[in-house]
């Protein structure tokens, strides 16, 4: 049985378990570039921009590693044989 500490929410409200590193936010679907200097990197889901990847953000701010992270098409089929 899991710890109520290794257990958040997800978007849609359902409780999801916290993963123990960062994920990449760059192969994520949420993730997004801007054209903002300032602020060059964004999630959309949480609708912060950034200087730092949005996954930093939420751990300075929660102290918990990312729980949205959902891989972007194009990196579910990577390393499958075709």
């Amino acid at each position: 049985m899991k710890s109520d500490s290794s257990i958040g929410m997800n978007a849609a409200g359902m409780n999801a378990a916290i993963p123990d590193k960062a994920p990449d936010c760059f192969k994520c679907r949420h993730f997004m570039i801007t054209w903002e200097a300032s602020f060059p990197r964004a999630c959309t889901l949480f609708g912060v921009k950034c200087r730092n990847l949005p996954s930093m953000e939420v751990f300075f701010s929660t102290g918990k590693h990312c729980f949205a992270f959902k891989a972007k098409d194009v990196f579910k089929s990577e390393g499958a044989d075709e």
